[in-house]
């Protein structure tokens, strides 16, 4: 897994579409790694929520490419503990 800073979240540009019926909504997170890579992704806005993950936090890129917060990785271990 790499480790990430998320630098800016904004909403995901759908243009002159709207959201279909039972489509969720996105949102564009752009990180950052320790060397400077940049990487732009579109999550569901409801999983950055349930996460906790916002800008300024530290996340974790798993094989699945999702992200995890560093923070909420940390309580789970804390809680089963």
């Amino acid at each position: 897994m790499k480790k990430y800073k998320v630098t800016r979240i904004t909403e995901a540009d759908f243009g002159c579409e709207e959201l279909q019926p039972g489509e969720e909504v996105k949102a564009l997170v752009f990180l950052e790694d320790e060397a400077g890579e940049v990487k732009r992704l579109e999550i569901s806005d409801r999983y950055l929520t349930e996460q906790g993950i916002d800008e300024g936090k530290e996340v974790l890129i798993n094989q699945q490419g999702m992200l995890k917060s560093i923070d909420g990785m940390m309580t789970e271990k804390n809680m089963t503990e």
